[in-house]
C-alpha cells in the first residue's frame, strides 16, 4: 500500500484537556468509555496518553492534572477515567488550559518526553474563556511553533478542539485555519467518539487492522 500521504508518528504523547462543568454531565460518561476504548487499541505500544481536567475539582485553580504521571501508560490512562466528572465550577479557562499545555513551561508538570509527539485535544461544550486574559492569537503563536517533546523547528503542534459548532471561530488561531481540526461535541455518542479519536491518531501506522 502507498502512504505518501500519511504522516506517521512511531511514539506519541496523546494530552486530553477536559472541561468538567455542570454542562458537561451527559457527556462525560460517553467520553470517557470512548476513551477507554481507543486507548485499549494501543496495549503494547510506546504512546502515552493524559488527563488535564478544568476547572479543578479538588482546588480553586484553573486546571488539574489526573493521571499519575501526567503522561502515562495505556492501563493507568484507563484506571484514571474513572476520577472524570462534571464537578467543576461554571468558568471554564479553555483559553488557559490551552496556553499552558502548549507551552514549554508545562514540561515541568506534563513531561512531555522528548522522543514523542505531543497531541492535544481539548474538549468543552463552552465558549472558550480565560481567567489570565489568553487570547487564541496568543495559543496559536505557539501551537504552529512547537516546542514541545520531539518537534522541530516549523512543526505544528498536533491540536484538536472537540467543541459547539457556535465556538469553532473562538479557535481558530489555535487550530491553524484547518477545519479538521475543529469537531463538534454532539451528538453524544460513544461509538461516535471512538470514531472520532481514530481519526485524529489515523496517521499512526500502529493501530490493529
Amino acid at each position: 500500500l502507498i502512504d505518501e500521504e500519511l504522516n506517521p508518528r512511531d511514539k506519541v504523547d496523546l494530552l486530553f484537556a477536559i472541561d468538567v462543568s455542570g454542562s458537561m454531565c451527559g457527556t462525560i460518561t460517553a467520553l470517557a468509555n470512548a476513551m477507554a476504548s481507543y486507548a485499549s487499541l494501543f496495549q503494547g505500544t510506546e504512546h502515552h496518553f493524559g488527563i488535564v481536567r478544568f476547572p479543578a475539582v479538588t482546588n480553586p485553580a484553573p486546571w488539574e492534572v489526573i493521571t499519575t504521571p501526567a503522561l502515562t501508560d495505556v492501563s493507568s490512562f484507563i484506571s484514571a477515567l474513572s476520577g472524570l466528572d462534571c464537578n467543576g465550577g461554571g468558568l471554564e479557562p479553555s483559553y488557559d488550559v490551552a496556553l499552558y499545555l502548549s507551552n514549554v513551561a508545562s514540561n515541568n508538570e506534563i513531561r512531555w518526553r522528548r522522543d514523542a509527539y505531543p497531541y492535544l485535544v481539548l474538549i468543552t461544550d463552552e465558549n472558550a474563556q480565560t481567567w489570565m486574559n489568553t487570547t487564541d492569537a496568543m495559543i496559536g503563536a505557539q501551537t504552529s511553533n512547537c516546542v514541545l517533546g520531539s518537534c522541530v523547528p516549523g512543526d505544528k503542534m498536533e491540536v484538536y478542539v472537540m467543541t459547539q459548532p457556535g465556538w469553532f471561530i473562538q479557535w481558530n488561531e489555535t487550530t491553524y485555519q484547518e477545519s479538521n481540526r475543529l469537531i463538534d461535541i454532539s451528538p453524544v455518542s460513544e461509538t461516535r467518539y471512538v470514531n472520532v479519536l481514530r481519526g485524529i491518531l489515523d496517521d499512526l501506522c500502529v493501530l490493529p487492522p
